[in-house]
């Protein structure tokens, strides 16, 4: 008796398993496609969220838009999530009831609810889902998040930094002298009587430590013959200096830099004076990374960054301390920073600056908790 030949049928039926695998896996996939969206929605609903809070102290407004813009900087399902401001929130959290007062009161808290939806035109799109009703008959799915971050104001406090205060005389001892190779044979002392620097003000600090700097008021002059420049210097005099002269450049072993004259500058030191026969320069934190703190600010960009990571002992650029549209910049001490001193920017001869500055610096920025 012969068999029958069944090579057909296996076929067939190896046909329809491989077809209801591959409907599963593309399901499976379809699911942590949009699973993905749910999580990238909720990381740009906190991040949004975090700026905004942190912004408070600034006002509603420039508040909403912090959140507008870190919202706008995480893509969700690839595109930039977008926030109108009837997603955004200001409240006042009351820590005794975990609730919120009426909004008579001053606002500490934001809250951001974030969506793609269809009556935005951004739900999430849906490909076999849709193509076999398995979604209510809808080819799209919405996806929400909420964040809500409550900001706590940290301390700060003020300086005055006169326009004589030179860099290079952070963290010098009495009597030492800076500026010596100028065209007037006239250098700069700090600690003693008669025409001298007493030197730039300075603050203790720990490797780290993030600083903003507000209210900069009053003007400087480089010389008693020109005109007053605020806080961001005078940008069409930056030096002729390239960046690699000023890399290698130290007087007293802080590191030169390209920087606006008459503008305000910081200084990161050790606790060691900076000319000190210990200090070793080839360590990582005393060399000049461009990427996080550039040494030549002829450019837009490099005055405009939102961070800042100077090496220890570099001069960095601080002028009002904020871009150009207004946002907060962050300076960040450096591995091994004991000290923050602030100065005045010139090319020799501080002696005859004139001019001072009164500068609120926030060395502990305000603490994000989340409560929702």
């Amino acid at each position: 008796m012969m068999r029958r030949n069944r090579t057909g049928f296996s076929c067939y039926f190896l046909l329809f398993y491989l077809v209801i695998a591959t409907l599963f896996c593309s399901l499976a996939g379809e699911w942590g496609r949009v699973h993905l969206a749910q999580l990238e929605l909720q990381q740009a609903s906190d991040t949004a969220a975090r700026a905004a809070a942190a912004a408070i102290p600034d006002g509603i407004a420039s508040a909403r838009a912090e959140a507008k813009f870190w919202a706008g900087k995480n893509k969700v399902a690839g595109q930039a999530l977008l926030l109108e401001d009837s997603d955004i929130t200001f409240l006042k959290f009351n820590s005794a009831t975990g609730t919120y007062l009426p909004e008579n009161f001053a606002p500490d808290t934001v809250r951001i609810q974030s969506r793609r939806s269809a009556d935005r035109g951004t739900a999430i799109p849906l490909l076999w889902t849709g193509l076999f009703n398995l979604a209510g008959r809808r080819n799209s799915l919405d996806v929400h998040a909420k964040t809500a971050v409550r900001y706590y104001p940290g301390f700060s406090f003020n300086q005055t930094i006169r326009a004589t205060a030179n860099p290079f005389l952070a963290g010098m001892a009495p009597g030492s002298v800076a500026s010596l190779n100028n065209p007037h044979n006239s250098p700069d002392y700090t600690g003693k009587n008669g025409k001298v620097e007493s030197g730039p003000l300075g603050t203790n600090t720990v490797a780290g430590q993030k600083y903003t700097f507000d209210n900069i008021s009053g003007d400087a002059r480089h010389d008693p013959n020109l005109a007053d420049y605020q806080p961001d210097g005078q940008l069409d005099d930056i030096g002729t200096n390239t960046a690699s002269d000023r890399i290698t450049h130290r007087e007293n072993g802080i590191r030169d830099g390209s920087i606006p004259i008459n503008a305000l500058v910081g200084i990161f030191l050790t606790d060691l004076a900076p000319n000190d026969r210990r200090v070793d320069f080839t360590t990582p934190a005393f060399v000049i990374d461009p990427a996080k703190c550039p040494a030549d600010y002829n450019t837009y960009e490099s005055r405009n960054r939102l961070n800042y990571q100077p090496a220890l002992q570099q001069v960095f650029f601080i002028g009002d301390g904020r871009t150009e549209d207004g946002r907060h910049q962050t300076f960040v001490a450096p591995a091994g920073a004991k000290r923050l001193f602030l100065a005045t920017w010139d090319f020799y001869e501080w002696n005859n600056n004139s001019g001072d500055r009164t500068v609120k610096i926030n060395p502990t920025p305000g603490s994000m908790v989340t409560v929702e």
